[in-house]
């Protein structure tokens, strides 16, 4: 069997595995249609070049030269064609800038033009004086208005002009197309301005010039003439080539403005173009002239740019590259050739040689000698057939210890399997547990707001539920417990003294009524005394009836006033154990504020134990990406392991660590969230913890006041008993006034006088007693006053005490139903009523100190 024939009959490992209808590695599946293609696409290719490489190297280079021949003529044909594209687009941009460069000149021309014609210098006036006017105007135009003319009409001659040597001319002497104009015919309402049709030799100027004429304002018999050159402006024109000309035609084909190689008349071609341009631009080839040909119409005239460009020149570029193209595709083609030539001597022979050398390999020699001293790809190629032979027993051995290290890697994947399955559970309890906590934190965050929010308001019976497994929320439940139940008792023990102080109150009130009472009694009986003066001789037993009276009354008023001491000296100590108890108060509130802060520093605490969870969490999420990682490795052990095919398990491992960690992810996210829901409500309590701070100072400041209404009251009391002492002076004074009365009785003969005396000093002593018991009432009355404003104050506090120091914190009165609140306001009320009535009472029962009696009611 020949080399040939082996290539030929020998189908390759891609060939076979596609007749077996198993695609080969690394290529997609080899279908019914597609095997069926190649195999037309193989019979269709003759069995020599089939069965040769030579054969499929050269025609391979050939078809290389095929396709970059033709790919070099069709960037040819297309680079010529882009070039001249080009080419055509820069002339047509070109000339149309030249149509907008004219037509620019030409409406400022006409601009200047009316301007002129507009001045009332030029209108009606005197030759010198509209020249004056026109020479000082050209100097202020552009350099282009070669001259300006006013003409008379009705003078047919020159007014003036900046020539002077048109200057009173008559319009037949001057052979300029201006001065054939006839105003009313070329110069209309519709147009104001008009320009000679096409640019003429100027006898005067000497130059090429376009005149440009206006009729002036108020003066219709006279023309303002501009005359300019255009030449200026068409030189300045920027021009691609060296031999590009421009010149000016109108749409008749008559030439406007041509240079000196352009001038006479345009070719008959350019003139039938002229009818196709009536705006935008256009382009045309002349290839008889060898010219290409742009024109660009103007806006607001019917003139036409036309710019001619010798076609070698326009498409010089194009030519350029096509040959430049040519070049680089020759010098490939030649390269190819080269190159190939010397590749088929490197490739094809060793290939050949290492075809040989295969056989016999395949036929079971694999002692064959494959050294070479090559030691690019073919070398190396030897060499890997070479390492191929020696490496076939070892593959074998290699084959089964892979197959033991799937079998050891399978075991090993199911120890993981099992070990992401612990964690994943030891991952779920950590995830209740932590859900539990900031369940747990939240709950009793939530009930200690609500009852900071009651206690804020006013309410002191509320109490917070330290019912929580969290300590440092029962720490600090059960320390704001006790500083409610302090301020609780502190305010119960003001308000029962605040009670007791308007029941005091409502018994000096009362005592003091008796005392005046007395003390009226008195004077009353003083005043029959006085009477009686007058009367003794005959009413001795009646003055002895009464002294007898007035000796009994004296001592009850003796018992009364004894009486009202004690209650002002009870008054007295109940004021100063009220500001002791007030002062009390107040050290309370602040221990109640300072526990307040330390209930903030306890939650900042807890923000600290919240902190710690987060990091918990980030520890959690670090876990999490661990348990990721070893599903990484566990996804590259299952590619090891495919070779053995024994994948199937790792690659299920993997995916369930994967999808366990991603787990462990969302988790660690969730109780992240609660973490933060968390911090919000601690910073809610630490808000109404300071909002609670901020209402003891509120009930400090209140109970300020009432140790200053004790303080008061204490000085009223101490007043009330100097009165008192005072009055039992007087009644002391009045008993012996009055025992000296019953011993005057048995020398009333003989001292009647006295008597008399006596009775007036008696009278005195009684109206000093009646205005210290007034005294006494007002000092009575402003202590009632003191504390109905003490219980007003005291009542905003909701406590769970009433005065008999029953618990109220059910909210009910068990006496008729009443609310808590109603003993408090009936003393509060009766006290005011005796105040009042006590008033009331002394007012009609006052003495009249000018008649000694009371006063008619």
């Amino acid at each position: 069997m020949t080399a040939d024939t082996s290539a030929d009959e020998t189908p390759t490992s891609n060939e076979a595995a596609g007749e077996n209808g198993t695609a080969p590695a690394n290529e997609p599946p080899v279908t019914a249609d597609s095997g069926g293609v190649r195999q037309r696409i193989r019979s269709a290719v003759p069995t020599m070049i089939r069965g040769s490489y030579r054969a499929k190297f050269i025609i391979s280079i050939l078809l290389i030269l095929v396709i970059i021949s033709a790919v070099g003529a069709i960037g040819y044909v297309d680079a010529e064609r882009t070039v001249e594209s080009d080419a055509e687009q820069q002339l047509t941009a070109t000339v149309d800038m030249h149509a907008d460069s004219i037509n620019e000149w030409t409406i400022a021309m006409e601009s200047h033009t009316r301007s002129l014609s507009s001045a009332s210098a030029l209108a009606g006036t005197d030759a010198e004086t509209a020249e004056a006017y026109v020479v000082e105007e050209q100097a202020k135009l552009p350099v282009d208005v070669r001259a300006v003319h006013v003409v008379d009409t009705n003078d047919d001659a020159v007014l003036t002009s900046t020539n002077g040597e048109l200057r009173g001319e008559s319009l037949g002497a001057v052979d300029e197309p201006w001065t054939e104009i006839e105003p009313g015919v070329d110069l209309t309402a519709a147009n104001d301005v008009w320009y000679s049709p096409t640019a003429y030799e100027s006898t005067s100027l000497d130059d090429q010039v376009i005149a440009f004429a206006s009729p002036i304002e108020g003066d219709e018999a006279r023309i303002a003439v501009v005359v300019g050159t255009i030449d200026y402006r068409v030189d300045g024109l920027r021009q691609l080539h060296e031999d590009q000309e421009t010149m000016i035609l109108n749409t008749d084909g008559d030439t406007v403005l041509a240079s000196d190689e352009l001038a006479g008349e345009p070719d008959d071609e350019i003139v039938e173009s002229l009818g196709l341009v009536r705006e935008g631009t256009a382009f045309e080839r002349d290839d008889d002239a060898g010219l290409v040909i742009g024109y660009g119409a103007t806006a607001d005239n019917d003139w036409v740019a036309v710019t001619t460009v010798p076609a070698a020149q326009a498409f010089a570029a194009s030519n350029a590259v096509g040959w430049t193209l040519l070049s680089v595709i020759g010098t490939g083609l030649l390269s190819l050739l080269v190159g190939g030539f010397f590749l088929a001597r490197q490739t094809v022979t060793p290939l050949e040689d290492l075809r040989n050398r295969a056989e016999r390999m395949e036929a079971g020699d694999l002692d064959v000698d494959l050294s070479t001293s090559r030691i690019d790809e073919v070398g190396q190629l030897y060499q890997s057939f070479d390492e191929m032979s020696g490496a076939l027993e070892t593959r074998i051995t290699e084959a089964r210890e892979a197959q033991a290290d799937a079998e050891a890697a399978q075991e090993a994947a199911e120890a993981a399997k099992a070990d992401a399955e612990a964690a994943q559970e030891d991952a779920e309890a950590e995830r209740e547990r932590l859900a539990e906590v900031t369940d747990e934190l939240q709950w009793a965050a939530d009930q200690y707001s609500q009852t900071m929010r009651a206690a804020a308001d006013g309410d002191l019976t509320v109490r917070a539920d330290v019912d929580t497994d969290n300590e440092q929320m029962q720490e600090i439940g059960a320390e704001f417990n006790a500083m409610l139940e302090e301020l609780e008792s502190t305010v119960d023990d003001v308000k029962q003294f605040a009670t007791d102080v308007a029941a005091a109150s409502e018994q000096v009130s009362a005592s003091s009524t008796e005392v005046q009472r007395a003390s009226e009694q008195v004077a009353d009986s003083v005043q029959e005394i006085s009477d009686a003066s007058a009367r003794q001789s005959d009413q001795l037993q009646t003055v002895d009836a009464e002294m007898s009276d007035l000796s009994a009354t004296t001592e009850e008023i003796a018992s009364t006033a004894t009486e009202v001491s004690t209650v002002a000296e009870r008054t007295v100590e109940s004021s100063r154990e009220g500001r002791e108890a007030a002062t009390a108060a107040i050290e309370e509130m602040a221990a109640v504020e300072t526990k307040a802060d330390h209930a903030v520093e306890t939650i900042r605490s807890l923000e600290n134990e919240v902190e710690e969870i987060t990091e918990l969490v980030d520890a959690i999420s670090g876990v999490a990406d661990q348990t990721n990682l070893l599903a990484l490795n566990a996804s590259i052990e299952a590619t090891r392991a495919g070779e053995g095919g024994e994948a199937g398990g790792f690659d299920m491992v993997a995916q369930e660590i994967k999808a366990l960690s991603g787990d462990a992810k969302e988790a660690a996210a969730e109780i992240d969230d609660r973490i933060e829901e968390i911090r919000e409500k601690t910073d809610e309590s630490v808000s109404v913890v300071e909002e609670t701070s901020e209402r003891v100072e509120e009930g400090t400041e209140a109970v300020q006041p009432a140790v200053e209404s004790l303080t008061e009251i204490a000085s009223f009391a101490e007043d009330t008993n100097d009165g008192v002492t005072e009055i039992s002076a007087a009644t002391d004074a009045q008993a012996s006034s009055t025992e000296e009365v019953v011993t005057a009785v048995d020398e009333v003969a003989t001292s009647s006088e006295e008597s008399a005396a006596e009775a007036s000093n008696v009278s005195a002593a009684a109206e000093e007693q009646t205005a210290s018991l007034t005294e006494v009432t007002d000092s009575v009355d402003s202590l009632a006053d003191q504390a109905a404003a003490l219980s007003q104050t005291l009542d905003r506090f909701e406590t769970a005490v009433d005065y008999d120091g029953r618990d109220e914190r059910d909210g009910r009165d068990e006496r008729d139903g009443q609310e808590p609140n109603s003993d408090r306001e009936r003393t509060r009320d009766s006290a005011r009523t005796s105040s009042e009535r006590n008033r009331s009472e002394r007012d009609d029962d006052t003495i009249d100190p000018l008649s000694g009696s009371p006063p008619n009611r």
